[in-house]
């Protein structure tokens, strides 16, 4: 049986599955990545690093909460 977009944003896994990536994205292994360069418009590579995650995270949970009330 095939799932469709609309019920793939039902779905509790699709929620857990976000929650995952964003503790990944913001544990040790990869925000040690982002501490060594200088960084990017004299912003330090960390702070653009924490944003852009947390951005994400924020975009993806408004899509998912979007489509799955709808």
């Amino acid at each position: 049986m095939a799932l469709s977009i609309k019920d793939l944003f039902r779905q509790d896994e699709t929620w857990v599955f976000l929650f995952l990536v964003g503790v990944a994205l913001l544990n040790w292994p990869l925000l040690s990545l982002a501490t060594g360069s200088a960084g990017v418009l004299g912003y330090p590579s960390i702070l653009l690093y924490l944003a852009l995650v947390w951005l994400l995270i924020i975009l993806f949970a408004y899509l998912f909460d979007r489509r799955g009330s709808s």
